[in-house]
């Protein structure tokens, strides 16, 4: 059986030093965490928890299973940290989730945002190859055109 390599974002544990065995991180280690990695002025936290199956839009389900704090602020911060070391592994806000929503359009995926290589895409992208190359014909005829017949 071929080895497998270890996931960096799950595979990572806080040791402790006398008996070298595994610190479980709580939900207020997670929150007093989240504290010190809030960089927005005072924090305000509103809800702590442990996302183990399903992973919301704006995360790619690779980090699972991770820990989300959501902060009451002006930008709806939220928090993502790793699950067995509380190491900061996202941060999203509503500029960055607006930011992602318009990257989403630009580049037609609407499910997943990460293929810039869809069929609707490559459809514009040769679609617009079609209109600059009758757009440069129709130049061409018109500038032939005023040079035959005199105003």
């Amino acid at each position: 059986m071929p080895h497998q390599p270890l996931n960096p974002y799950t595979h990572k544990f806080l040791l402790k030093l006398d008996d070298l065995s595994v610190v479980e991180l709580s939900t207020n280690d997670i929150s007093d965490l989240a504290e010190r990695y809030y960089k927005k002025g005072v924090p305000n936290i509103a809800k702590v928890e442990l996302l183990t199956t399903e992973a919301p839009s704006e995360l790619s389900p690779a980090h699972l299973p991770i820990w989300r704090v959501d902060f009451d602020d002006f930008a709806d911060t939220t928090l993502y940290l790793h699950r067995n070391t509380g190491e900061m592994t996202v941060r999203r806000h509503d500029f960055w989730r607006g930011f992602d929503f318009m990257w989403m359009l630009h580049i037609m995926d609407y499910e997943e945002r990460t293929n810039i290589t869809t069929w609707w895409l490559r459809a514009f992208i040769i679609a617009t190859f079609g209109f600059i190359f009758t757009g440069v014909i129709l130049v061409i005829q018109t500038l032939r055109s005023s040079k035959r017949k005199p105003l």
